[in-house]
């Protein structure tokens, strides 16, 4: 990659942060500055791909979805040795269109479930219309372009999927399940769900995102698993290794409430201080 692409997506990353802390203190420019920052990122990365003679496109997107099978293989299987005979809830990625998307990270988790947990359904968070209507006023997009049906867009998830909606979905679900896993993260303002003091509520965990403010939520067993990013994962052109296990720790971490204080001491900077 050129310098000058390289300072480009640092000045961009730098300034999607800044648009979303601004957008989180209630500057109305905040979200569409992130917005314009992460496509500027984005078409800097595909542009230096192009011009550079790199990886094939279509071979990185199969082995990154390699990856996610098997993270979420391996936290289905450790969720089938401690529920077995569970029902689970997945919350998956809402859509705007019709077709469902495919989906590397259930495929994984219904692998490593086997016959010993049941997903007994998959949700979606539901879009508000005051977001869709933002985010197409600031995306536009002629018909036929890519996302939902006439060509909308799925609005970033930060920006519109709050600790309120998180909630409702639980509240609405919780009777149905052992264990609600989601696959989307949890909300920006996390410190405001009330999920943490429901006195009836299912187990929690996390397929993927970030575990930064979660290690009092994991010790307490709110969060009884969860599947994050090796700070010293190694990215390469190799496929993932045909051992599930060294795959796994190539990438990723299983933190759970029997080892969080264990990784915390070996990783210093994956949980908040």
């Amino acid at each position: 990659m050129s310098k000058m692409a390289i300072v480009i997506m640092l000045i961009a990353a730098g300034g999607m942060i800044f648009g979303l802390s601004k957008q989180k203190a209630g500057a109305s420019w905040g979200k569409p500055l992130a917005v314009v920052c992460a496509i500027v990122a984005l078409l800097c990365a595909v542009g230096n791909i192009f011009s550079t003679g790199g990886p094939d496109v279509g071979q990185v997107r199969e082995r990154e979805m390699a990856y996610q099978e098997i993270g979420a293989q391996k936290l289905g299987m450790y969720l089938a040795e401690k529920y077995p005979g569970g029902k689970v809830i997945v919350i998956v990625e809402p859509t705007l269109g019709t077709a469902a998307k495919p989906s590397a990270v259930l495929d994984g988790l219904k692998k490593g479930f086997g016959s010993n947990v049941t997903i007994v359904e998959e949700i979606s968070p539901d879009i508000p219309e005051s977001a869709k209507n933002a985010f197409s006023e600031e995306m536009p997009m002629g018909e036929g372009g890519e996302g939902g049906e006439g060509g909308e867009m799925l609005p970033p998830l930060e920006f519109w999927f709050t600790a309120k909606i998180f909630d409702a979905m639980v509240k609405s679900n919780a009777g149905k399940c052992d264990v609600i896993i989601t696959t989307i993260g949890l909300p920006m303002d996390l410190g405001a769900m009330k999920f943490w003091t429901m006195k009836k509520r299912p187990d929690l965990a996390l397929a993927s995102g970030s575990v930064y403010e979660l290690k009092k939520a994991i010790a307490g067993k709110a969060i009884v698993a969860a599947v994050t990013y090796n700070p010293k994962a190694v990215y390469d052109e190799k496929p993932p290794p045909s051992d599930l296990d060294a795959a796994f720790d190539k990438r990723y971490l299983l933190v759970t409430p029997e080892n969080v204080s264990k990784i915390a001491g070996e990783y210093g900077d994956l949980f908040k201080k």
